[in-house]
């Protein structure tokens, strides 16, 4: 993905590794695990990548990936 420098939305696999280096990228804007978090009208995440950090954060303090 770090290949892709237009890239603005993705959508994850909760099982995917090594995600923090998507923090890397320059022009990622929304970031999401799955269909939960797809935005259904624009078919990409409808998180920001500050609220996927978040939560990505608070999940793996309580012991979550």
């Amino acid at each position: 993905m770090l290949d892709m420098p237009v890239l603005q939305a993705a959508n994850i696999e909760r099982t995917a590794s090594n995600i923090e280096v998507l923090r890397q990228h320059p022009a990622l804007k929304y970031l999401g695990w799955g269909p939960e978090d797809r935005d259904g009208t624009a078919n990409c995440s409808k998180l920001t990548t500050a609220e996927f950090w978040k939560r990505c954060a608070a999940q793996k303090a309580a012991g979550r990936k």
